[in-house]
């Protein structure tokens, strides 16, 4: 999905250079889903908000007679990245990252932000800047993906997964890493 859209806007941004939102897009959107692939566990509630995952628990529990599946939210993605990285929230493998990182990702969040909500900042964006919050997250997917908490995918063996996450993210790499800035 989301890498593979990078992958392909990627090759073409000198061309097409309002495609910069989707490399931008696409990369926060498969660091927010490995995040949650980690954070989920077994009962598939660790990503939630604390409520939600009460709400949703007591409903798994039964305790809920006749309910539906209960009205559940996923924890915001600053929330979700400062759990990934907190040892017993992920499952004793907490996500390693550096000041840097840090800051890139709260950056490539900002401008995920301004791109989606059209703001006229986002033409005036630094593709120097973008460029280093693209790399950062691309560097946290591929350490997310080695988790051994990551959940498999029902149609992909995890090696098959993992060849063609790592071509994915090796086609984004070279496509903005050729981009000048």
């Amino acid at each position: 999905g989301s890498l593979s859209l990078a992958a392909r806007l990627s090759e073409s941004l000198s061309d097409n250079p309002s495609d910069w939102k989707w490399c931008v897009l696409a990369p926060h959107s498969a660091l927010q889903s490995a995040m949650i692939l980690v954070l989920a566990g077994s009962d598939g509630a660790g990503a939630y908000k604390a409520q939600s995952q009460e709400r949703f628990r007591t409903w798994l529990e039964g305790k809920l007679e006749g309910t539906k599946y209960p009205d559940v939210r996923l924890a915001e993605f600053d929330r979700l990245y400062k759990w990934v990285k907190e040892s017993d929230r992920a499952y004793g493998v907490p996500l390693k990252t550096t000041e840097q990182q840090d800051r890139l990702v709260h950056l490539l969040g900002a401008r995920r932000d301004s791109l989606t909500h059209h703001e006229e900042v986002a033409w005036l964006m630094d593709i120097g800047e973008l460029k280093a919050c693209v790399l950062a997250a691309l560097d946290l997917i591929e350490q997310l993906l080695a988790h051994p908490r990551m959940l498999t995918s029902i149609a992909l063996d995890d090696a098959i997964r993992s060849k063609l996450c790592a071509k994915l993210i090796d086609r984004i790499r070279a496509g903005v890493r050729s981009q000048p800035g």
